[in-house]
């Protein structure tokens, strides 16, 4: 996609219509119910149709325009939390940092922040635990009863995760440790402990009953369809 076109129309700002809070169920590997969500946000533009997200997300973390654009989805991520379960939201430094959003998540009403969670990949983590900043946005957020979750952990869990940052309540393996032999697996699983664990990526029920047997928790992936717009979500938390 021309990189061009997508700058220019990130930095004018991208409308609120074309932008969309999509959710991809959690599931329990045991009961096969859901135990809530992960959302994304999407760019659906009106001639074009889906943007990818590697192609115009990259640009937007450079330019603070991701703060924006997470600010503006913060209502929507409340409204996926409305069920049973929590919800989780994506978060980077570059969010971290803009003050609409954390003024946003601050406004939240108290009784409504368990449903959700912060999510952040393992690999932003050094980073976040770097900067008194952040680490301090990220305690006022958990401490409003917001979980953190740890995204894509590929890798024995980083050491500033219960030193700087707080312990996490949940940790989604990469889909990349479906490819992983059992013992490393397991040693990989272990180091999120005590943290509940989902694998991402499930898209087989050999993969499932291999979680299972492993005693994952919590699965996630195509095995129970794709990331459902705001309104189908809801109605499908309706049905469940």
């Amino acid at each position: 996609m021309d990189e061009a076109w997508i700058a220019s129309r990130l930095d004018a700002g991208i409308p609120r219509s074309e932008l969309e809070l999509h959710v991809q169920p959690i599931v329990d590997i045991l009961t096969g119910r859901d135990t809530g969500g992960e959302s994304f946000i999407r760019w659906i533009h009106p001639d074009r149709g889906f943007v990818p997200p590697l192609a115009w997300i990259p640009h937007a973390t450079r330019t603070d325009v991701l703060g924006q654009v997470a600010t503006s989805m913060v209502g929507d991520w409340l409204a996926a939390a409305r069920h049973e379960g929590v919800v989780s939201l994506n978060v980077d430094p570059a969010q971290l940092r803009h003050d609409g959003f954390h003024r946003a998540i601050a406004d939240i009403p108290a009784d409504r922040c368990d449903g959700l969670a912060i999510e952040i990949h393992h690999e932003h983590l050094a980073e976040v635990a770097g900067d008194p900043n952040l680490t301090a946005r990220v305690h006022e957020v958990c401490d409003r009863g917001i979980q953190l979750w740890v995204d894509d952990l590929d890798r024995p869990m980083p050491h500033m995760i219960g030193a700087a940052l707080p312990a996490p309540e949940a940790v989604k393996l990469d889909r990349s440790t479906l490819e992983f032999g059992d013992q490393q697996l397991v040693d990989l699983v272990q180091s999120a402990r005590p943290a509940a664990v989902t694998m991402e990526g499930i898209e087989t029920t050999d993969q499932l009953d291999r979680c299972r047997s492993l005693g994952i928790e919590n699965g996630q992936g195509f095995l129970w369809g794709l990331p459902l717009r705001l309104a189908d979500w809801l109605a499908r938390a309706e049905t469940r």
